[in-house]
């Protein structure tokens, strides 16, 4: 007999979310790099929060608009539903 365990919440959570906020992960350290290598002196005086509530903001945006045109494209469908046959 297989027994099942509930997930307990982690009682560190909230110390690792509050570390994860201060101290961001290399995933997050790339994009930022990425982006203000690409970006230039444009965004030099833009904080690093700033930068990367754009950066979401702008990937909301693409995101919205490549689901859109493939909707127009697949007959209301994205090309996700496409693949999957529904």
């Amino acid at each position: 007999m297989v027994q099942t365990q509930l997930l307990q919440p982690s009682p560190t959570k909230p110390i690792d979310d509050a570390l994860a906020a201060l101290f961001p992960t290399t995933e997050q350290d790339s994009r930022l790099l990425k982006a203000r290598r690409i970006m230039g002196d444009e965004v030099a005086g833009i904080s690093d929060q700033d930068l990367e509530n754009y950066l979401s903001q702008l990937e909301f945006l693409l995101n919205s608009w490549l689901d859109e045109y493939e909707r127009q494209v697949f007959d209301g469908r994205t090309l996700g539903k496409v693949i999957q046959g529904g």
